[in-house]
């Protein structure tokens, strides 16, 4: 199944004639905004309360409990309504981001209520992630998934420029507690924007079928087409060994720079900036026939750029640095993405969604384990030895994606 052809991103613009398409888009357009807030301010609050162990141990809490349950919330989300289920995690990360703004009013951030309210929010992204990709694509027909994912991704990417800019004026007024108490206000358009749309399930797996049988049918169909299991792996790959140093920013901002939050705001909206421009380009590269060479030299690319930014002793190359990781990883991980929900059959869309969303719980574990040892060997060796991991993974995998092709034998199941 090949992609459908476009032109540079104009394409994409034209699913947000779909009313309900575009109701949604925009309550998460600006929820968004509340999501990077929050993700800058208890990072923050973290490393200055707690150090790397503080950083490790809200980092690990997310990604342990988004990891056990992110298979669960992929079959839920292609068993049972779509919406129903988007409703429900909303309005319970609601009100986790109400007890948070109440707590940072009172400047009230032991380690344990940190972790324990990050752990929460990552349980509730188990579900949230699958339920509301392929609800997205319940909004739009079949031969605009890919321009509705695109366009999801480069809202994401808007708020993640502005968004940290948004937190770090926030934090910079010197009450943590703006900031988590506009990230619960951010949930209100979304939850309001639900009244507005009616999708139509494209197909929903009957619910008699054991839940363990359906986690182990998705795994089954990842494993047996070579398309979706390469993209998968090299996901894993870029997330988990790459991803890290976006997490460490705070401590290479607090330990390395010796700046304060106002910095560190601004080496995380150079990453958002850097995703923006890459969720532009993307749309040149996806209607190629070899997606894989995109996809192995943007990779590559990444881990060079991170390399960059290790070596920075200024926060100008540093945050030139991040900003064409930024551009690197988007590239990557938006193609890649858009691929995996093009070329996936619509019964699978929910478990393969929450297969790539296990590499979530991959990275928040291994960026844990990478603020842990950076606590006591420093961000820097840890990084560097990252990135020598990264490479050498991807060139195991490299003739893998050298091989990918669209419409020929590595698509089919």
């Amino acid at each position: 199944m090949a992609i459908p052809q476009k032109g540079f991103n104009l394409q994409m613009f034209k699913t947000l004639k779909n009313r309900q398409f575009c109701w949604m888009w925009g309550a998460n357009l600006f929820s968004n905004f509340g999501t990077s807030t929050y993700v800058l301010a208890i990072n923050w609050i973290a490393v200055k309360e707690h150090g790397g162990i503080g950083l490790g141990s809200i980092t690990l809490a997310y990604g342990g409990t988004q990891f056990l349950l992110q298979l669960l919330g992929g079959v839920v989300s292609d068993r049972f309504n779509r919406k129903t289920i988007f409703t429900i995690t909303e309005s319970l990360a609601f009100m986790v981001a109400i007890i948070l703004a109440f707590a940072g009013e009172r400047h009230f951030y032991p380690i344990w209520f940190l972790s324990l309210m990050n752990g929460l929010n990552g349980g509730i992204s188990a579900f949230d992630t699958p339920a509301r990709t392929t609800l997205i694509n319940d909004l739009v027909a079949n031969e605009e998934v890919a321009e509705a994912q695109e366009l999801y991704g480069l809202a994401a990417s808007i708020t993640s420029v502005l968004g940290p800019a948004l937190g770090g004026f926030l934090l910079s007024l010197g009450h943590t507690g703006i900031a988590f108490g506009f990230n619960a206000v951010s949930f209100i358009p979304v939850l309001i924007s639900l009244l507005f749309i009616h999708p139509q399930p494209k197909e929903l797996q009957p619910k008699t079928v054991p839940v363990l049988s359906s986690i182990s049918e998705g795994i089954g169909y990842a494993r047996r087409n070579e398309t979706v299991k390469v993209l998968l792996l090299l996901m894993t790959i870029v997330m988990v060994l790459g991803m890290p140093y976006q997490t460490l920013l705070p401590m290479f901002a607090h330990t390395v720079l010796h700046a304060g939050s106002t910095e560190f705001a601004a080496l995380s909206s150079a990453v958002g900036l850097g995703g923006f421009m890459g969720a532009l380009l993307i749309t040149n590269f996806s209607n190629t026939p070899r997606p894989g060479q995109w996809l192995l030299y943007g990779s590559i690319a990444f881990g060079f750029c991170i390399f960059l930014f290790v070596q920075s002793p200024i926060i100008h190359w540093a945050s030139l640095s991040v900003f064409l990781a930024g551009t690197c990883n988007a590239i990557v991980l938006n193609l890649d993405s858009g691929l995996l929900q093009s070329l996936t059959p619509v019964e699978f869309r929910g478990r393969v969604a929450s297969l790539s969303g296990l590499n979530k719980g991959g990275l928040a574990i291994s960026a844990a384990i990478a603020g842990y040892s950076a606590h006591y060997v420093g961000m820097i060796g840890v990084q560097m030895l990252l990135i020598i991991l990264l490479w050498s993974a991807l060139i195991w995998i490299s003739p893998q994606l050298m091989k990918l092709r669209l419409g020929g034998e590595t698509s089919k199941a």
